[in-house]
């Protein structure tokens, strides 16, 4: 009997270890997506991020110290592509535009046979481009499997580098986070980077630990080593408890602006509710108009840029980002 015991447990073991999900190009940000995100700069990480992960786990993150820095800000909107620098990326499907008060950033990517490939990573006049695009991730992936890819530089016939990107899917389960904001059903995928320069005869490598909620949407957390210590840039989605006057929306797309980017003067359609304020909000959390009706708003006094378009219907919040042009 204690042997049919033993057996039954293993055979029950094994069963749950094959009962999470694969991690897909479903379960990333994908068009549509948009959220502000928190980063704290070179902050220390006490835990051991490889050994406090796994099957089940429950992560807990709860002190960080998001609502210390409000001005720690970044704007995160995937699209289809719209920046001038996007154009000559005639691959490219998704931009990624990050505003962080400055010109932002913009990285692009596409998939091809569910892997993900990279075209351009970073600020909009210093970005580096990927010709031809640089495969980073090839889904799905399963618990506690990885994706290697390694892509080669030349110069003519030249091999002057090489980079390697290695995803482990490595965890699956719940995430605490400060404000008492808990999540469930959260991957958590381990990317590391080796960039190897054949030319200089020296390597570089890039570790980032990140939780993506089941079913897409900007990564929950975010934490990508620095190579000193324990330090780590921490990034957080506006989920976790950041604070302005935009914060406290949903991103939805029960909404149109039209025409999106504008000269000034634009008008929403809503879907299923009618608005009982429409307000609009520099990406600094500053109002600058407010109005009950959708036939027309007028921005064309204010200065060029992105903005966030917020409607209020009863107990319901909605949000979108315009840009004025």
């Amino acid at each position: 009997m204690k042997k049919f015991t033993l057996s039954f447990f293993c055979v029950f073991t094994m069963l749950l270890s094959y009962a999470q999900p694969n991690f897909t190009s479903a379960d990333m940000p994908n068009i549509g997506d948009n959220d502000t995100v928190m980063y704290l700069v070179y902050y220390p990480i006490e835990n051991d991020l490889d050994a406090e992960t796994g099957d089940g786990y429950s992560w807990d993150f709860s002190s960080l110290p998001f609502s210390m820095y409000p001005n720690f800000k970044q704007i995160i909107t995937y699209r289809e592509k719209t920046h001038y620098v996007s154009e000559p990326f005639v691959n490219a499907t998704i931009e990624e535009y990050i505003y962080d008060g400055t010109e932002g950033d913009v990285n692009l990517y596409s998939y091809s046979n569910d892997t993900l490939y990279i075209h351009r990573l970073g600020p909009v006049v210093t970005g580096t481009p990927f010709i031809p695009a640089l495969p980073h991730i090839a889904f799905p992936l399963t618990m506690n499997n990885s994706s290697v890819l390694t892509y080669n530089y030349y110069s003519n016939t030249t091999l002057l580098g090489e980079r390697k990107t290695t995803v482990v899917y490595d965890g699956f389960g719940n995430l605490q986070m400060p404000d008492n904001k808990s999540y469930t059903n959260v991957f958590r995928v381990k990317i590391i980077e080796r960039d190897t320069s054949f030319f200089y005869n020296n390597s570089i490598t890039y570790t980032s630990y990140i939780w993506y909620k089941q079913g897409g949407q900007i990564p929950l957390l975010r934490l990508s080593y620095t190579g000193g210590l324990n330090l780590y840039f921490v990034f957080g989605s506006k989920a976790n408890g950041t604070a302005s006057g935009i914060d406290d929306v949903n991103f939805q797309s029960d909404f149109i602006i039209s025409p999106n980017p504008s000269k000034g003067k634009f008008e929403i359609s809503t879907f299923g509710f009618v608005p009982d304020v429409i307000e609009v909000f520099t990406m600094q959390g500053e109002k600058v108009v407010q109005s009950k009706t959708a036939s027309e708003i007028d921005l064309s006094v204010a200065a060029k840029g992105m903005y966030i378009v917020k409607i209020t219907a009863g107990t319901n919040k909605y949000s979108k980002k315009i840009i004025l042009d």
